[in-house]
């Protein structure tokens, strides 16, 4: 059976993935000797795509390596699971 339509959830409607998206950016960066505190992670990243975030996160120092969205996506996929 093929869908009739695709619903892409995108400002928490059906799964809030934002809590969770940000506790796993909160953990990496800390693991990366970047430490943010949520509230600051809220004010510098939210409403961005996660290779805008990516892109300026490297600009100011946090040492992501190139692959690093397709990690997080991969990790913050499972979380959702």
């Amino acid at each position: 059976m093929r869908p009739s339509a695709v619903l892409f959830d995108c400002d928490g409607v059906i799964v809030d993935s934002e809590d969770i998206g940000l506790d796993l950016l909160v953990e990496d960066f800390a693991q990366r000797g970047h430490a943010m505190s949520r509230h600051e992670m809220e004010t510098r990243f939210l409403g961005g795509t996660i290779a805008g975030l990516w892109e300026r996160a490297r600009g100011f120092g946090v040492p992501l390596p190139d692959d690093w969205v397709d990690s997080f996506y991969e990790r913050l996929y499972a979380r959702l699971a």
